[in-house]
């Protein structure tokens, strides 16, 4: 009986070691994939909020041309 768990332990175990080289190789895979996604939603942040800080003084010119042309054609 020793035997024979012996032998179907040293039959799986090889198997068992790349199954579990496999499973971390996908969970790095994964990890890398949600940093990238992390970094990506960063870079999509900064590039928003420096649109919002760009588009703030331009329409504030907008508003103020609107303004002077309002004033200035009657």
């Amino acid at each position: 009986m020793v035997a024979v768990v012996a032998a179907a332990v040293a039959v799986t175990a090889p198997t068992m070691a790349t199954a579990i080289t496999t499973i971390t190789i996908t969970i790095t895979a994964m990890e890398v994939d949600a940093a990238m996604v992390i970094i990506m939603r960063i870079i999509m942040a900064v590039v928003t909020a420096i649109r919002a800080v760009v588009a703030v003084p331009a329409g504030i010119l907008v508003l103020i041309k609107h303004t002077l042309f309002f004033f200035t054609s009657n």
